[in-house]
């Protein structure tokens, strides 16, 4: 049956975004999970003028990227911050033209238009901005429609109305992309029309790529013509302004692919110019571990070669089967066979024994297929090595010689033909059929495929492998290592691969308990396994497990490979040890260096600067320290990370004025920088105390249409934390009104929000009401038990009402749980005091101290300042 225009086992729309966020570092956040795959359209590569660098580059591919998806306010992003650096470049203004086409703005693309005649004339930069303003008369609330429901999967009622606006078929090239993207997600027919349309459009264009990376795209959505696309996206991958698209469209394409010999070979090759990771890791090792051992084709072409009386072949083949698995009765038992032909009876016998020996339970099918080896036996007719009359090909080796050439319909045909029969044939038929089944990802029936074959001969290889594979792929892994201790099977490197990286998947949800289990498991099926080792390391931090997570983190260093380094310097980033992660991340080799260990060493080397001076102005608001850091808080840095770290800084020193200075300076360094930014400002004004101004700073950001997904989420959990400061203070003051008011507004748009639950219960608990503040940090503790805050609320409140039992439950949960223990002693000694044990409070008191000064003085041993 003919597949459908989209991959069965990828999601109905391609997340090829996901994959460019690390290709183009600075692509907005709302690219992961977009409906439209996607392509850069052009590139500064026209020669109409001077060659970009670096950073102009990127900014390129992004602002191209998302105007082929049909956002362009997405892509306006980046052209803002081209048009900053290079106001004359012809390419930009071109893309800038196309941008404004698409949004209907007829006025800005004349300008645009205008400039480009004027800079460029006869250039193909002019060419291309006069074709894009042809399109501007496009009706924009239809086009949105028809862009809102592609994007939200609709693709036959964006065709709708799509065909409003092109009603003829004839699409303006800008368009080209997201209309037949869109029409091949429709139907078989629609991919038959949209790929004929899109050819039709390169032939009368050929060497416009990115037309033909739209094409090579729409091709890997297709089974049948997936390969076709790969290798073109393969020939794309170094193209200027495509490359970085094509590149993770390419690795997409592969991880449609099945699981055989040509998909091994396809990653193989993408790999031998690409970084891996542990999608593709897990793509290659099951690819490998469905893939027929060479040794076993080997095996069973020896068979039918010595039905064609072919001896020399026969036996090179049997040999060449041992040579992969020394313990393999059937191959030793076809060099028996040839012993006999040959007369050479003493040989014979002795292979025999040995084939029973590694078979016990094929004793009699064994002496049965070499006959007498008593008397002589009259060599082949041609000699060894001659051809005789041809016997019969079995079944079984006509599926394997199937299978290994990928006709899998014939395959399947030999193999039940096979398995009708009885003995080793049937033994071979149900077995190739188990690895059909893999292949087809019906792991329940390969389960019973493989289980028929090993009835009749439990230590078949082949079927004990498959069978130990259905069981991984069901994630029956404790199942499948009992049945390789009872039969001695021993499981491939890469069949143990690929369950690490499923138990690693498995583990990105759940309670940190069940998570940290998985990754150990992970961890001890692949040992090899960078990213899961990253994930438990992570992961045991954040419970407080800091010693056991800094020994993997140690590990990891020291296998000193891109990906190890990489990730042993993001975990000491995460703990703020910035020495370290800049040694882990310098040490590895500047081609092999991802760009986000690029930007997080650039930002690093930053910091450490900024540590140095927050040490030297310590005490002393007007010290030359403290102005090198407004210096710093007024340097140009897109992203504002540079400015947060200044004003966190000056709050941490106590400094009012100098966090006030420091948000000016911020504010008038970023005019032009995105609205992400303005978040993580009003994040660090938040962390400073400036309560008011964070919240009204991410309010701003949060209502600019720019702001991508994670930052729009930081911006809202900034508000909220906004009002649950505000209210906190006015609670303990005892203006219970007053809080209610403060908070009003985030328990509106966020009344799940834990931090917002939290908040309202200490209003409860401070104006009397422990009941009321009980349940609610009660209810966000069942949501949540490791949040420490809802459990200290939770503790105070049942003190509050009496009830000392439950607080002590609480507070030895808390302890179970490996909660952190400075809030664990603070809420010993309010438990103590309640009930009167001075001893015990003063104790729980005199650790919390203890405890909050080695945060404060605490230097780690990478030789970085204090954490706060």
């Amino acid at each position: 049956m003919r597949p459908g225009p989209f991959p069965r086992a990828a999601p109905a729309i391609p997340a090829a975004a996901i994959v460019l966020v690390a290709a183009l570092s600075g692509m907005p956040a709302q690219a992961q999970g977009q409906p439209l795959p996607g392509q850069p359209l052009h590139h500064a590569e026209t020669g109409s003028g001077p060659r970009p660098n670096r950073g102009v580059a990127i900014l390129m591919d992004q602002a191209n990227y998302w105007t082929a998806q049909g956002r362009p306010e997405l892509a306006q992003q980046a052209l803002d911050r081209l048009l900053q650096v290079e106001p004359g470049n012809p390419d930009v203004l071109a893309a800038a033209t196309e941008v404004a086409a698409q949004n209907g703005d007829r006025a800005i693309a004349e300008a645009y238009v205008g400039r480009v005649i004027q800079i460029a004339p006869n250039s193909p930069a002019a060419l291309r901005a006069s074709l894009a303003l042809r399109a501007v008369t496009v009706d924009q609330n239809v086009l949105r429609e028809a862009r809102r429901l592609a994007q939200a999967g609709q693709r036959p009622a964006a065709m709708q109305r799509y065909n409003e606006l092109f009603p003829n078929g004839e699409v303006p090239t800008i368009f080209a992309a997201e209309y037949y993207q869109t029409l091949a997600g429709t139907s078989e027919e629609g991919f038959e029309a949209a790929r004929q349309g899109l050819e039709r459009l390169l032939a009368n264009a050929p060497e416009n790529r990115p037309l033909q990376f739209a094409h090579a795209q729409m091709l890997t959505y297709n089974e049948l013509y997936r390969s076709d696309g790969i290798q073109r996206l393969k020939q794309l991958a170094d193209a200027p302004g495509i490359g970085a698209a094509a590149r993770a469209a390419w690795r997409q394409a592969l991880l449609w692919q099945g699981t055989d010999s040509d998909t091994v070979a396809g990653i193989e090759s993408y790999l031998a110019s690409n970084r891996t990771d542990p999608e593709i890791d897990a793509k290659l090792a099951e690819a490998r571990a469905a893939v027929v051992p060479s040794w076993v084709i080997d095996r069973i072409t020896a068979w039918q070669s010595l039905s064609e009386r072919q001896i020399t072949a026969a036996e090179n083949g049997f040999n060449s089967a041992l040579a992969g698995d020394p313990a393999d009765a059937e191959a030793v038992s076809g060099l028996a066979v040839i012993r006999k032909i040959q007369n050479r009876l003493p040989e014979a016998r002795t292979l025999l024994a040995r084939a029973i020996e590694l078979s016990p339970d094929r004793k009699q099918e064994f002496e049965e297929r070499l006959g007498d080896l008593s008397g002589h036996v009259a060599p082949a007719r041609a000699g060894a090595g001659g051809r005789g009359p041809a016997a019969p090909v079995p079944r079984s080796v006509l599926a394997w010689q199937a299978l290994n050439r990928g006709k899998l319909d014939h395959a399947a045909g030999y193999a039940r033909q096979a398995a009708g029969g009885a003995g080793a044939e049937k033994v071979q038929g149900e077995t190739v059929l188990g690895i059909l089944a893999l292949r087809g990802r019906d792991f329940p029936a390969a389960e019973a495929r493989f289980r028929a074959a090993l009835a009749v001969d439990p230590r078949f290889r082949e079927a004990q492998g498959g069978l130990f594979e259905a069981l991984q792929r069901q994630r029956r892994f404790a199942e499948a290592d009992r049945f390789a201790l009872d039969t001695g099977f021993r499981p491939s490197a890469d069949s143990l691969r690929m369950r690490s990286a499923a138990l690693r998947d498995e583990a990105q949800t759940g309670d940190a308990d069940a998570r940290i289990a998985l990754l150990r498991g992970a961890v001890a099926a692949d040992p090899g396994n960078v990213w899961a080792s990253f994930d438990l390391a992570r992961l045991l931090k954040n419970r407080g497990q800091q010693e056991e997570g800094r020994r993997i983190e140690a590990s990891l260093a020291a296998r000193n490979t891109a990906d190890s380094l990489f990730a042993a310097g993001l975990l000491a980033n995460a703990d703020g040890r910035m020495a370290d992660s800049l040694r882990w991340l310098g040490s590895i080799a500047p081609p092999d260096r991802p760009e986000e260990a690029r930007r997080i060493l650039r930002q690093n080397e930053v910091l450490l600067q900024l540590r140095g001076l927050e040490r030297a102005a310590r005490g002393d608001a007007r010290s030359e320290a403290a102005r090198g850091m407004l210096a710093l808080a007024a340097e140009p840095d897109p992203s504002g990370q540079t400015q947060a770290a200044v004003i966190r800084a000056f709050g941490r020193l106590r400094q009012p004025g100098n966090v006030d200075a420091a948000a000016r300076a911020a504010e008038a360094s970023m005019l032009t920088a995105p609205p992400a930014a303005r978040v993580l400002l009003a994040s660090a004004l938040l962390e400073a105390g400036r309560v008011n101004d964070a919240e009204a700073l991410a309010a701003r950001a949060e209502g600019d249409p720019r702001l991508g997904a994670e930052a729009r989420r930081l911006a809202s959990t900034v508000r909220n934390n906004s009002a649950v400061a505000a209210a906190d203070r006015l609670a303990e003051t005892g203006d219970r009104q007053a809080a209610l008011a403060r908070l009003s507004p985030a328990l509106s748009r966020a009344p799940e929000d834990a931090q917002v639950q939290l908040s309202l219960a200490r209003i409860h608990a401070n104006s009397g009401r422990a009941d009321e503040a009980s349940q609610i940090a009660e209810a966000v503790l069942r949501r949540e038990p490791d949040n420490v805050a809802a459990r200290s609320v939770a503790a105070e409140a049942a003190v509050a009402r009496g009830a000392y039992r439950r607080a002590e439950e609480l507070l030895a949960e808390g302890r179970t749980r490996r909660a952190e223990e400075l809030q664990m002693s603070l809420v010993e000694a309010r438990i103590a005091r309640a009930k009167g044990d001075q001893l015990r409070a003063r104790r729980a008191l005199e650790t919390a101290a203890r405890l909050r000064a080695e945060q404060l003085t605490a230097v780690d041993p990478a030789g970085d300042s204090l954490r706060r």
